[in-house]
């Protein structure tokens, strides 16, 4: 996957003007971006920034982990209380870190409570309640349970939709989303999903955008899972000329069907090289 929204919710938290929620955004961004200079860099600049300290300090502190985010959680839950919704934040944010590690009943609580708390303060239809149903969506989906996963994300379309329209690019993310939860028990309805959300993304971001790029890699996948050799080619050419990349493309097992075609090999070389520029 692509980094999504990790620097998104860094920014947010810098915005909100509390200093205990930049390293807890920063650690997540940290964790999830090793092969990312850009990203890493900025989440030892924020935690700086936030505690003052040196850049040696700031990396020992993202190098801690989980064990930083639970006391950042601990303090600033004492410091607002339990249900305030300025706390469902970092409560997703460790979420996601305990589900990264397989800890799925640590996640999942945590994830019940952040979204109790934001629906509590917002409303259940706020758009902000997607933040919370988007990863707690993918924790069922890790566990196989693709209909409960189904139901958050349907749910987090709809708040979405309903607040930004259906053309807003997080739609398209909501949508990428669903159809990764079907594809494998309905590729027709995976297909008319990933192509919805290719075109706002053209529409919204340009062709050239590397999102534009993770729908075109989507599609292909799509396509060769379906046997359609020319159109799968066609849509993984339109990703790499958006400059989009992804290690993870040498064992996708979505595109066994291509391996040893000409044509995708020296594609697949071409993206290599790539990835080999960017380290």
């Amino acid at each position: 996957n692509s980094h999504r929204s990790i620097i998104r919710p860094i920014i947010e938290s810098a915005i909100s003007g509390s200093a205990l929620f930049i390293p807890i955004a920063a650690i997540h961004a940290y964790k999830d971006s090793m092969s990312d200079h850009c990203i890493k860099e900025t989440s030892v600049l924020f935690v700086q920034d936030a505690c003052g300290v040196s850049r040696e300090r700031a990396v020992e502190l993202l190098e801690a982990g989980s064990a930083s985010v639970e006391r950042a959680v601990e303090i600033q839950q004492n410091a607002l209380g339990p249900d305030q919704n300025a706390m469902s934040f970092p409560l997703t944010e460790l979420g996601r870190l305990h589900m990264r590690d397989e800890e799925y009943e640590e996640a999942r609580a945590l994830f019940e409570r952040a979204l109790e708390i934001r629906v509590g303060a917002l409303g259940p239809d706020h758009p902000d309640v997607q933040w919370v149903l988007r990863p707690y969506a993918a924790l069922y989906r890790y566990q196989g349970n693709s209909e409960r996963a189904l139901e958050l994300q349907e749910r987090a379309l709809e708040v979405t939709e309903r607040a930004y329209g259906p053309d807003h690019p997080e739609v398209a993310w909501i949508l990428g989303a669903i159809a990764y939860t079907v594809y494998l028990d309905d590729l027709d309805r995976a297909h008319r999903l990933n192509e919805r959300a290719l075109e706002i993304r053209l529409r919204a971001l340009g062709p050239e955008h590397r999102l534009t790029g993770t729908s075109y890699y989507n599609l292909s996948c799509i396509n060769a899972l379906a046997g359609d050799r020319d159109a799968a080619l066609e849509m993984f050419r339109k990703a790499l000329d958006t400059g989009w990349s992804w290690e993870g493309v040498v064992d996708d097992p979505d595109l066994d069907s291509l391996r040893g075609d000409p044509e995708f090999e020296a594609m697949q070389d071409e993206l290599k090289a790539r990835l080999e520029e960017a380290e």
